[in-house]
């Protein structure tokens, strides 16, 4: 169970990054690209790292 929970939250963040840093979002956000990119970027890292620091408690 809770590794599934996990498979999931993985799946989740790699579909939110691909929508994020897609052509649509990038269409809008074109005034103020470089912020949005680097804003998009920060917190897929930070949620990899979360998401990371979970899956290793959990194993223990």
């Amino acid at each position: 169970m809770l590794n599934n929970f996990f498979m999931e939250g993985w799946l989740f963040l790699f579909f939110m990054g691909l929508l994020l840093l897609n052509w649509p979002f990038l269409k809008v956000f074109k005034a103020v690209l470089p912020y949005y990119l680097f804003v998009v970027w920060v917190l897929l890292v930070v949620a990899v790292a979360l998401m990371s620091r979970g899956a290793g408690k959990g194993r223990s």
